[in-house]
């Protein structure tokens, strides 16, 4: 598989910079304005990237689990972002269905959480 060298955001500020912090080592492309055109790559591509970041409710997120799974490697990272309390165990247990990992989870005041998921080793 070719990997892509090249993360693109475009966010508020405070979900870039736990992007940054969860890709340390990583080469990552900042595209402020205007926004980029995100294409993910299928099953077949031959392409995948190091880190996905969904910054979306869970219900979204999760019809959203199968391509963004395809488009990850196997050491891929993925941040779940834009999840309200309640609804962030609705999201890890859907992406755990396909071998997904919450490594850590942080929360913005009484509501707003952010996950950072990896895939199961062995």
């Amino acid at each position: 598989m070719a990997r892509r060298e090249t993360i693109a955001l475009s966010l508020r500020w405070q979900c870039l910079a736990l992007a940054l912090f969860a890709t340390a080592g990583c080469t990552v492309e900042i595209r402020a304005s205007p926004p980029p055109t995100v294409v993910i790559p299928g099953p077949g591509t031959g392409e995948w990237y190091d880190l996905a970041l969904v910054n979306i409710g869970a219900r979204e997120a999760a019809r959203l689990r199968d391509p963004v799974t395809a488009a990850l490697g196997h050491s891929g990272r993925l941040i779940l972002s834009g999840l309200v309390d309640w609804a962030a165990p609705q999201a890890a247990l859907c992406y755990a269905e396909t071998g997904w990992l919450v490594r850590e989870r942080r929360q913005a005041g009484s509501e707003w959480v952010t996950l950072l998921l990896t895939r199961q080793t062995g």
